[in-house]
């Protein structure tokens, strides 16, 4: 149970950023797309700068009637201008502070909709501008595009696209056949792509130039969309901000508990569908109110320790083509994939966020106290994974972090453990997409550590710097005009805008070059990461390159303990 909150927890973090313009001097402004002209507002960044906003564009038809649990469908072009002023609405979600089963739900289901922001340029750069798409974390569950204001970051000298897209049982429910294949979340993103290729130029933004970026799942969508050739030739760069395709909660696995198929016929079956043919259960369920679907979904989550009940899937042998032939290790071992410059990294301290819920007063763990959450963590996370012998498992994990020679203390014992599963579920698997992806392409690769904590940082000092902390800065909140407060952060230091003017830049050279540093644009050379030259920038107060080889942690999750599960399978081990 205890491990299952921390993942809760991180969803809710993810999206806990502020919706803000901070910016002042809004007007009125147009523009005039293949699909129709569109009303939006001009906001002043600064004195000599503005951006252009256009909020709820659709670009797609509303997923509604015959059209839930189906691909996205193009939208219609509209005459006249339609209003693109304010923001649209969320996708169906559960509440963001969900805390109980009788919880409503918010959001609509028409809702495939996408902002654009779009920079004043100088005449002496006016061509076409890198274009940026932004696919937001949560969960699978939660989130928007309307959670993160884009005018900071455009005002670098890029198009800025952030969208919605379908979430929970609405966007990933799978039959495990052609009945409802699943993923119509990342399908949404894919129509989504082409409507940026089809018409982002209206926008001053370049369609042979974009940069997919996320964070969280939004981040494992990134890499999901790098190994399918459904996205072949839709961006030419991806930022993945804390997530990957090989994580352990990225995607649902044919064989493990529950399978997709048995979660989408209980849930039918809790909406009243009680049928076991897969084509009229999804004709039934296409009848039900979504905000009741949101509901019962969430109510399942809760009986299933907050586990992801719906997300991604390999569609294999579902009878139709989907977007995945095989699983991420294959893809990425046989090279199958679009063949793109990636930024990939990850916050130091990830899940030291679950401090408020293992240890509310401080004062560290006890011996007693990391084994019993060990003993959880192997049974509830790491089984689920991998078929192991329970105590070997659990054994190897403690010599790994915990009885390891010199480790003594409360904090330490407490420190170990968040190691532990910040390990398994973000930094293994992000290191063993670096390589595999390097060893398939050589293509560039960059790899960082988000280690900066603010100084006005609320939580605990010994947490660091956890999930989704790098957000504010990436969107530039502390840059605003207006005083924006993170969720965690009391107020803004020189420092905090320091970081926030480095993260920007970087990302935002990325998107127009390719290299985060490119000559005399930086204080420091942000190198590729080689599996000659394993490195990251450690992006803090002064930024540095870091050797980063694997550490123990990551050599059980990437090596001790997929052998000993192949072992197992092969009958060599007991």
């Amino acid at each position: 149970m205890v491990w299952s909150v921390l993942c809760s927890m991180v969803c809710v973090v993810v999206v806990a950023v502020p919706v803000v313009s901070g910016v002042t001097g809004q007007q009125t402004v147009q523009v005039n797309t293949p699909h129709g002209a569109l009303k939006g507002v001009r906001t002043t960044v600064g004195p000599h700068s503005y951006v252009d906003t256009y909020y709820s564009i659709p670009y797609a038809q509303p997923p509604v009637g015959p059209l839930r649990f189906h691909g996205p469908v193009p939208n219609h072009a509209w005459t006249g201008t339609r209003d693109a002023t304010v923001p649209g609405p969320m996708c169906p979600q559960r509440p963001l502070y969900h805390t109980s089963a009788n919880d409503t739900s918010v959001g609509t289901e028409d809702c495939l909709y996408l902002n654009v922001y779009t920079p004043k340029v100088s005449s002496a750069n006016s061509g076409p501008l890198p274009v940026m798409v932004w696919i937001h974390g949560g969960g699978y569950y939660l989130g928007g595009a309307n959670f993160f204001n884009g005018t900071q970051l455009a005002s670098k000298g890029v198009v800025l696209v952030t969208i919605n897209y379908r979430l929970g049982a609405l966007g990933f429910l799978s039959t495990e056949d052609g009945a409802s294949i699943g993923n119509y979340g990342l399908l949404d993103q894919l129509r989504a792509l082409r409507w940026v290729r089809d018409t982002i130029s209206s926008f001053n933004g370049d369609p042979n130039d974009v940069t997919i970026f996320g964070e969280s799942a939004g981040s494992s969508c990134v890499s999901l969309l790098v190994i399918t050739r459904a996205a072949r030739g839709l961006f030419t760069k991806a930022i993945q901000e804390s997530g990957s395709s090989l994580g352990p909660w990225a995607i649902r696995l044919l064989g493990t508990e529950p399978e997709p198929k048995t979660q989408a016929h209980t849930l039918a079956s809790r909406l009243g569908c009680h049928v076991t043919d897969s084509i009229r259960l999804v004709a039934c369920l296409r009848t039900k109110d979504p905000r009741v679907i949101v509901e019962t979904q969430s109510k399942m989550e809760l009986e299933n320790d907050n586990r992801l009940t719906f997300a991604p899937i390999p569609e294999v042998n579902f009878g139709k083509v989907g977007l995945f032939t095989a699983t991420p290790d294959v893809i990425l071992r046989d090279g199958w994939f679009n063949n793109v410059t990636v930024i990939r990294g990850f916050n130091k301290d990830e899940l030291a966020l679950g401090q408020q819920v293992l240890d509310p007063d401080d004062d560290g763990f006890t011996m007693n106290e990391v084994k019993n959450l060990t003993r959880a963590f192997v049974h509830n996370a790491v089984l689920r994974q991998y078929k192991l012998n329970e105590d070997k498992a659990f054994d190897l994990v403690m010599e790994t972090y915990v009885t390891r020679p010199g480790l003594v203390g409360p904090k330490q014992l407490r420190a170990a453990y968040f190691q532990m599963v910040t390990d398994f579920d973000f930094i293994a698997s992000i290191y063993e997409e670096q390589k595999l992806y390097f060893n398939a392409h050589g293509k560039t690769e960059y790899l960082y550590r988000f280690s900066f904590r603010s100084a006005n940082r609320l939580n605990k000092d010994w947490q660091g710097t956890v999930h989704a902390d790098e957000l504010s800065y990436v969107f530039g909140y502390p840059l605003a005009d207006t005083q924006i407060v993170h969720s965690f952060v009391s107020s803004w230091t020189s420092d905090d805008k320091r970081i926030a003017q480095e993260m920007m830049t970087l990302w935002s050279n990325f998107a127009k070059y390719g290299n985060p540093t490119p000559n005399g644009v930086s204080s420091f050379q942000w190198l590729p990461w080689t599996t000659a030259t394993p490195r990251y920038l450690d992006i803090n107060v002064q930024s540095v390159m870091t050797s980063a080889p694997d550490t123990p942690g990551v050599k059980l999750w990437n090596d001790v303990i997929p052998k000993l599960a192949r072992a197992g399978q092969n009958g060599i081990i007991g």
